[in-house]
């Protein structure tokens, strides 16, 4: 199944997981009053304009009603952070920039694996760089998947897997497993040695168009961001919660 898909689908499953918890662990009747309760009183503050007393206490009223709103939507939301912060490093683990070992300074060649851990179905590439800007992708064994690119057939203008284990010139985008990858250098220098790695950053889901800071190419965080807004509101709309 491909990333955007599956993404989308632990994205869902995420809120839904989220909004349980602030659908039972709060009264959803006391918070609409509440709310209702502040709105009152907000109302109340603007119609006392110039009595200075009454605007006081009014606003003391007010937070005091805002205090128990955030007392009761303290405890779903702690534990909504223990949910994201238990099930985003997994998606990274599978999903995010995959970084190959420090490239061998002397015989130029590294190690990488993709596609999650190796003991969950990630499988091992050995790399080569060859020159200044070229890299070879070379498959370890047969759980290695072969490198490929998508190139327009000049006969019928289908798109068609062409097999290409070489980068040329980086950064370049090459399909693993199908799988698009975008594949960078990245350079690190200390006061004794440079350290030069590959990275392969799994992009999730692409666009026509470039949106700023986040480009063309979308790696998992931000199709994950791009799903929960608007699927956050509809599943809180669905369980009727108001806070």
């Amino acid at each position: 199944m491909d990333a955007i898909i599956i993404v989308f689908f632990i994205s869902i499953g995420i809120l839904v997981l989220i909004n349980l918890f602030y659908r039972f662990l709060i009264n959803q009747k006391e918070a609409t009053r509440i709310k209702d309760r502040v709105k009152e009183l907000g109302d109340e503050m603007k119609k006392a304009t110039g009595d200075k007393q009454r605007i006081s206490s009014l606003y003391s009223d007010m937070m005091k009603e805002q205090g128990k709103l955030m007392k009761m939507s303290l405890k779903p939301m702690l534990i909504s952070f223990v949910v994201v912060a238990c099930f985003l490093p997994v998606i990274n683990m599978f999903y995010g920039d995959m970084p190959s070992t420090t490239m061998n300074a002397g015989l130029n060649v590294a190690n990488v694996t993709l596609g999650g851990p190796q003991n969950f179905g990630g499988a091992q590439y050995y790399l080569e760089k060859i020159g200044n800007n070229t890299i070879k992708i070379n498959k370890v064994n047969s759980d290695s998947c072969n490198i490929y690119t998508l190139e327009k057939n000049n006969t019928d203008n289908t798109i068609v897997k062409v097999e290409n284990d070489t980068c040329e010139l980086l950064p370049c985008n090459r399909y693993i497993c199908d799988n698009r990858y975008v594949i960078t250098e990245k350079v690190t220098t200390s006061a004794n040695q440079t350290d030069t790695k590959i990275v392969f950053s799994n992009v999730v889901a692409a666009t026509p168009f470039t949106l700023p800071f986040v480009g063309s190419q979308w790696v998992w965080l931000y199709w994950y961001i791009l799903v929960s807004l608007p699927m956050m509101i509809v599943i809180r709309k669905l369980y009727g919660i108001k806070v």
